[in-house]
């Protein structure tokens, strides 16, 4: 208790002095058009899967809300560190499987976070969406709105990119190219049958300009959501194919609003950003400009997931890029995240001082009392010493054991 008191107060203080909050305007100064409409907006992006394959672009800065989501909570401060509200998919785990990391990103890319939450996101009326290897400038993403609204127009995305002078005019212009990378190719025969099934049906048609869908504008979310977004997240979850233009070319065609494209460089979009392998990034500097790195101090309260931890660290602490603070402290001094079993003050006492821009995100994970409880008391049980005394004991201990430890214990025997 302690500890959490002391992580709240310390967070509780470093939001009291921040200087950075956005100044919004009071009733006697009535909001813009322009100010009213950014308010409306809603820029998302994503990065799922471990943080040593992200390359996290800035956030843009033109709307209100613009988050970015991860299941992977190193990412979180790498995350506000580029402008973004992190926000953390719990729900779908990590993992580091190409294949399954990329179905994952589609919960995000098609909206789905709406569906789980639509009180959340109510005031909300356009939600760009771009790739995280995409770098898109703020001036391109408002084109993008402008498009849209100027064109009364549901959805906004662009053409397939001209390469080598090729234009992608049908969904079998894409099948020789995907069949070259293992995560598109693994369930492209049961993708090809669909699509097949969906022309015979008179559902679609094969020849149809393919659509980039790296870059998104949705609008009328009432309609987009259930009618486009919902069928595409769906077939490709069910086809296990993240393959997904091919699948918003099929499904798009069933969608009774109005889908604009425009050219793949109407936008003068830069070049994309590199995605190397092993990469860890920093981030360059914080809004404040106080920061040029960052780094995360995790709080570990026991019985709260320790061994998942370690093991969502593994890759970082073969670089040295994580440490567990305990006796040893020289690890410390380069450590982009710090782990330790420590009440607060002990673990702040711990971490290097003085480091001139290095600023630390402290972390902490509280597990439900009845489940924490429950685990606390497991490992009580299956202590090697606590079996010992129960093989020694008198019958009063014993019966506590059982009360305990015993095939029929509960939770109310072993609060008793």
């Amino acid at each position: 208790q302690k500890c959490i008191l002391s992580f709240r107060v310390t967070s509780f203080r470093a939001i009291m002095n921040r200087t950075d909050y956005e100044l919004i305007p009071t009733p006697s100064t009535p909001p813009t058009d322009a100010e009213r409409m950014l308010r409306d907006i809603l820029v998302v992006s994503c990065h799922l899967g471990p943080i040593s394959t992200a390359n996290m672009p800035d956030a843009p800065q033109i709307a209100s809300r613009e988050l970015f989501f991860v299941n992977d909570i190193v990412a979180l401060p790498w995350a506000a560190a580029h402008g973004w509200d992190p926000r953390w998919l719990a729900h779908l785990p990590l993992t580091h499987d190409s294949l399954q990391s990329s179905l994952q990103s589609k919960y995000v890319k098609f909206l789905q976070f709406l569906v789980d939450d639509p009180i959340g996101y109510a005031k909300v009326r356009y939600i760009i969406y771009f790739d995280s290897k995409e770098s898109p400038r703020a001036e391109h993403l408002l084109a993008l709105l402008e498009l849209g609204v100027a064109g009364k127009c549901d959805v906004v995305a662009r053409q397939a990119p001209v390469r080598n002078g090729i234009v992608k005019r049908s969904i079998w212009d894409m099948v020789l190219p995907s069949m070259r990378q293992p995560r598109y190719s693994h369930s492209m025969n049961s993708t090809l049958a669909w699509v097949r099934r969906e022309i015979s049906l008179g559902h679609a048609v094969a020849e149809s300009n393919v659509t980039n869908t790296g870059l998104i504008l949705y609008a009328n979310l009432n309609r987009t959501v259930p009618l486009l977004a919902t069928p595409v997240y769906r077939h490709t979850q069910q086809l296990q194919q993240p393959h997904c233009q091919m699948v918003w070319l099929i499904d798009s065609q069933r969608f009774p609003g109005e889908i604009c494209t425009i050219s793949f460089n109407q936008l003068r979009q830069p070049p994309r950003m590199p995605s190397p392998a092993n990469a860890i990034p920093r981030p360059p500097s914080d809004r404040r400009g106080d920061c040029t790195s960052w780094r995360v101090a995790f709080l570990h309260v026991p019985k709260t997931g320790g061994e998942s931890v370690q093991k969502t660290l593994r890759p970082l602490f073969q670089a040295g890029a994580a440490c567990n603070v305990g006796s040893k402290l020289a690890c410390a001094v380069n450590a982009s995240v710090i782990a330790g079993e420590l009440p607060f003050e002990q673990l702040s006492s711990r971490l290097p001082r003085g480091t001139p821009g290095v600023c630390t995100v402290w972390m902490a994970a509280v597990r439900d009392p009845r489940a924490w409880f429950a685990s606390a008391a497991n490992q009580w049980c299956s202590n090697s010493h606590t079996q010992l005394r129960r093989n020694h004991s008198d019958s009063r201990s014993t019966s506590a054991y059982e009360r305990t430890c015993g095939q029929n214990a509960s939770f109310e025997s072993m609060r008793a």
